[in-house]
């Protein structure tokens, strides 16, 4: 299912929020990509994107947690080493494995619990601690 960045999601930080956006634009690029049955085409691409997310956004989000001592930071990092895992495992799976299908289903599938469990609720808490915490402008 096609999800849409809105304000209930923003974590009011121009540039995490900006990150937000792209990952749910290469979520729904994957989706219309599997829809249109050129999921083979677009995997590596996701997968490409997905590895430079993790490295960039990620140090980006613990930077501003441990700059303003957010209490839930070794849960948080906790869940974007997971996520690191996960599409190493991916990027392993297609360079071994054949079966593109799988992988890009379990792919979706992890893209779109991301964006329900971790950006929707877990970085949605961060961002009110941290828009309390941050000088205002």
């Amino acid at each position: 299912m096609k999800r849409q960045w809105t304000q209930a999601i923003a974590v009011g930080i121009e540039e995490i929020d900006n990150q937000h956006k792209k990952f749910i634009e290469v979520f729904n690029d994957l989706l219309d990509a599997m829809a249109a049955a050129k999921s083979k085409e677009k995997i590596g691409e996701v997968i490409i994107f997905l590895e430079e997310y993790a490295d960039s956004h990620f140090s980006l989000e613990q930077r501003y947690m441990l700059d303003y001592y957010y209490q839930d930071y070794d849960e948080h990092k906790k869940k974007h080493d997971e996520f690191r895992n996960k599409v190493e495992k991916f990027k392993n799976d297609i360079g071994t494995n054949t079966n593109y299908l799988r992988v890009v289903l379990e792919t979706e599938k992890e893209l779109y619990r991301w964006l329900i469990d971790h950006i929707e609720h877990i970085d949605v808490k961060m961002g009110k601690f941290l828009k309390e915490k941050m000088p205002k402008k």
